[in-house]
Order: structure tokens, then sequence, then C-alpha cells
């Protein structure tokens, strides 16, 4: 599941704080717990969800957050 994220930093292009927008994806913990629960579904796709979630982490800080104004990328 994908939301969109929005946050105020300064942009070094426009030189004041701007809004900062990009897409950040979200997990469904809850619909996992619950599928461990309701027949062991949850067993096998919680471990994969974990595995995914350190596997595509990002190092080093947000990515992906564009500038309102004038669009670069930090």
């Amino acid at each position: 599941m994908k939301r969109i994220h929005q946050e105020l930093r300064f942009c070094p292009s426009c030189n004041k704080n701007v809004i900062f927008q990009g897409n950040k994806n979200i997990i469904n913990w809850v619909m996992h717990i619950a599928l461990i629960f309701l027949g062991g579904i949850g067993l096998i796709t919680l471990p994969c969800a974990l595995i995914n979630r350190a596997l595509n982490a990002r190092v080093g800080g947000k990515h992906g957050l564009f500038c309102s104004q004038c669009g670069i990328s930090i």
C-alpha cells in the first residue's frame, strides 16, 4: 500500500522552507497478525513481509522526496 508523505524542509534551490512530497510504502501489520490467528497463512506471510521490509529499507535517510516549488529531489 502506498501513501503520500509530506514534510516541511529547507530547499537549497528555492532558499526557503517548502513542502517536500513523495510516496511511502506501508505494510498492513494488522492484516498479517489477523492471518496468523485465522489459519496459519500469516505464519508464511509475516516473515516474508519482514524480510521484504528489511531488504527494501532505505539507507541514509528519506529518499524520493520532491520539492513542491521547483521539483528537485533530495
